[in-house]
């Protein structure tokens, strides 16, 4: 790595023993240095120089002198920092220049821990390099990008980002593949603070903290964390007051997992965008205060999930699936508004899209829980299932579609909507083909009933209902099926006293022809005989006997459906 060069100037050695010698301006055969370098050099017993680089201007003296010396340049293998290239790292000094040479050259980068270099305009990175070290770059420009990275295999780590409250983009990459953005921090970049075009491929996202980085123009669209590109891996990022979206994401295979997302006052603020992707992955992500949806998925999105984020006070819903996406999978999410009196609109949104998994999710105190809304199109092919929804003002699962599936969910009312009713299939546009079946519908008491339902070739069956003014109610009969649900006013469990060999009836009208009665003998008493069910009427009551005389055992009964 050590090269000699002769160079025709002969520098006047000071009483330190170091000087500097005249720019350099052309060189060969010395990989890594520049054009405009300079060398500070340091007398040798040998009469060699050991050389130190530096980029001109930096504060030397140029010195002219004649004849000729020979000197030794020690080439870095790997790195060169921001320091020992010239740059100044005071926060006030322009380092367009340098660092636009630096950021050329075939070295990774250090960027001084401590140091702030500021920059007035983009710089590119355009060679595949790793630029790191825990120091600043912070910009004075007033439009564009204060990083692009166009090359392959650029990798920022540990390094901070400032856009100095402009409208411009942290870093961007722009058609490169396999880069990555890891454990760095950006704020003040006010139009987006990570950026990937669509021919960006393959990036890695990951720990980052972005704070208040977001578009401040009227449109307030772009994200904190922008990306167009595909197979992208968005993880564990933090992003903290950001007015726009948080993460949007256009590219195909993405992966959003584990991201902790907190926006700011504005009302464009939202949680996680996805428009049109295919194959999208958002799991496990916190979403706070979102001015919009927590987490929507637009466009014509395709095959993409949505699994296990929480998501807290989304003005205008947790989850949207809207437009022509197909065959999106919402499950495990929990979505709860700050309390029992928020007027927030829904939890999950189903808008005009077909072939639809809802499943396992939790919601809390919202108006409605899911709502199937008809905006271009009916939802079709929609499965509601296992979900949670508690508190909900005015109706648990509301809306109308085709070939709906609405089973074991958990529909739990607050009573405080004038119209709340458990599940409402409306009957603004007849829906088709409904299954509403095994759903427990507990506590709607202001509003129309547990289930109400409009269309034609519903079944609704082996439903529970607690709690309700009615249970169900329904319009447009045509090949509706109305079996098998089971009311409040008839246990499904109790006790019961034998009286020998005598019938004791038990009263409960939620009895079905198909349910299983089972004893167990709770407390023995008398002369034990064997304990039987002698006759049932359905929905009406049962009978119980002993096949001893003396049994006067208290039995345990339960309806087992």
């Amino acid at each position: 790595d050590e090269v000699e060069y002769i160079i025709n100037e002969v520098p006047s050695i000071t009483s330190e023993g170091i000087s500097v010698i005249d720019t350099v301006n052309t060189l060969s055969n010395l990989n890594g240095v520049l054009t405009g370098q300079v060398f500070m050099v340091e007398e040798r017993a040998n009469a060699l120089f050991q050389a130190k680089t530096g980029l001109s201007p930096n504060g030397y003296d140029i010195i002219a002198g004649q004849g000729a010396i020979s000197f030794q340049i020690s080439l870095p293998t790997n790195a060169i920092s921001c320091a020992q290239y010239g740059l100044n790292g005071d926060g006030v000094t322009d380092n367009l220049t340098a660092l636009t040479s630096l950021l050329a050259s075939s070295y990774d980068v250090e960027v001084d821990r401590g140091k702030i270099y500021l920059t007035s305009g983009t710089v590119t990175v355009s060679t595949s390099k790793k630029i790191f070290g825990g120091g600043e770059i912070k910009g004075s420009l007033t439009t564009g990008n204060l990083i692009e990275a166009t090359a392959n295999d650029v990798i920022f780590e540990d390094i901070s980002i400032d856009g100095g409250a402009q409208p411009i983009t942290g870093i961007k990459f722009t058609g490169a593949e396999d880069g990555a953005i890891i454990n760095c921090r950006f704020k003040q970049c006010y139009e987006s603070g990570i950026v990937g075009n669509g021919s960006t491929l393959r990036a890695r996202i990951i720990g980052n903290f972005l704070d208040d980085c977001k578009e401040t123009g009227a449109a307030q669209q772009n994200g904190s964390i922008r990306w167009r590109g595909d197979n992208a891996v968005i993880n564990d990022n933090v992003i903290v007051d950001g007015d726009t979206t948080g993460i949007s994401c256009t590219g195909d295979y993405c992966t959003i997992a584990g991201n902790s997302i907190k926006a700011g006052s504005a009302p464009e603020s939202g949680g996680i965008i996805t428009d049109g992707a295919v194959g999208c992955s958002i799991t496990g992500n916190s979403i706070e205060g979102s001015g919009v949806e927590g987490i929507q998925i637009g466009g014509a999105s395709l095959d993409c999930s949505v699994v296990g984020n929480t998501i807290k006070n989304a003005e205008e819903g947790g989850i949207v699936v809207s437009g022509t996406s197909l065959r999106t999978t919402v499950s495990g999410n929990t979505i709860v508004a700050a309390n029992a009196t928020s007027t927030y609109p829904y939890g999950i949104l189903i808008e005009s899209t077909s072939q639809i998994s809802v499943t396992g999710n939790t919601v809390k105190f919202h108006e409605r829980g899911i709502r199937l809304l008809n905006n271009t199109a009916a939802p079709e092919h929609i499965s509601i299932s296992g979900n949670t929804l508690i508190s909900q003002s005015n109706t648990a699962i509301y809306g109308y579609g085709n070939c709906l599936s609405i089973t074991g969910n958990i529909c739990k009312g607050s009573g405080a909507g004038t119209s709340a009713t458990g599940i409402l299939i409306d009957t603004a546009i007849d829906s088709d083909n409904l299954i509403v079946s095994s759903n427990i519908v507990d506590g709607w008491t202001t509003g129309l009933s547990g289930i109400f339902t409009g269309g034609t070739q519903f079944r609704v069956r082996d439903n529970i209902f607690l709690n309700n003014t009615a249970d169900t109610s329904q319009t447009d009969e045509t090949a509706d099926i109305f079996s098998g649900n089971s009311t409040d006013s008839g246990a499904i469990s109790g006790e019961v006293t034998l009286n020998g060999t005598s019938s004791v009836t038990v009263n409960t009208t939620a009895l079905l022809a198909n349910d299983k009665i089972l004893l167990y003998r709770k407390t023995p008493s008398g002369t034990e005989g064997a304990a039987f069910i002698s006759a049932r009427v359905n929905g009406t009551s049962f009978n119980v006997k002993s096949t001893n005389a003396a049994d006067t055992s208290v039995m345990t009964w339960i309806l087992d459906r």
